[in-house]
């Protein structure tokens, strides 16, 4: 009877310390979702701030990037052509 006992406290004991880390644990994930939500925001705010300027002017002759995708730095997004010189040739058939 005495080694029921000690064996029941025994075990009392160990689900009260997986219990207290099982609480432990669960306020660590709190902590980090309430850090990744706030990073989310910020990181989707300073998308909405980004702005995408071309070195010169000119009009767009192709487009490789669409509204939305994401891309990474160095990624062609466009051709612009350059219309203050634009040379023309015809040929007449008589």
């Amino acid at each position: 009877m005495k080694q029921a006992r000690a064996a029941h406290r025994i075990a009392g004991a160990r689900a009260r310390q997986a219990e207290a880390r099982l609480n432990e644990i669960q306020t660590e994930l709190r902590r980090s979702e309430t850090q990744a939500a706030a990073t989310l925001a910020e990181k989707e705010e300073a998308l909405t701030r980004t702005v995408i300027c071309a070195p010169v002017d000119g009009t767009i002759g192709r487009r490789d990037a669409e509204i939305g995708m994401c891309v990474g730095a160095g990624t062609r997004l466009l051709t612009l052509g350059q219309l203050d010189t634009v040379d023309a040739g015809a040929n007449v058939a008589g």
